[in-house]
């Protein structure tokens, strides 16, 4: 089963909305913070913490930009692993010691 591709006008524009606000808001929150820093403190201090306005600023304008993101990425898409197993060798594979049943090899050993 395939999931259709629907391109949605509104959902486009809402998602480069979102990345655009977001990123404006995250930018000017940095900026803010910048200037607010140099100017209350003479740049000299360096235990400096932004006013809980600003820190409110660069959370939203961050959850903007995550969802802005978020439903900009493509749909998933499913992985059929007979097909993938067919294209790959052995040694595409991972061999690390943690894919390794030693119990198996230890009853082996010990039967010889």
């Amino acid at each position: 089963m395939e999931a259709s591709l629907t391109f949605n006008p509104f959902a486009i524009m809402l998602h480069r909305l979102l990345i655009s606000v977001g990123g404006i808001l995250f930018f000017h929150g940095a900026y803010s913070v910048y200037v607010e820093r140099i100017l209350l403190h003479g740049g000299t201090s360096l235990q400096y913490i932004p006013s809980t306005s600003l820190i409110s600023q660069l959370a939203v304008s961050f959850l903007f930009l995550v969802i802005g993101i978020t439903l900009s990425a493509p749909p998933l898409k499913n992985i059929y692993w007979k097909a993938e197993l067919k294209q790959r060798s052995i040694d595409g594979f991972d061999s690390k010691m943690g894919f390794i049943n030693l119990n198996t090899n230890l009853v082996a050993l010990r039967k010889d």
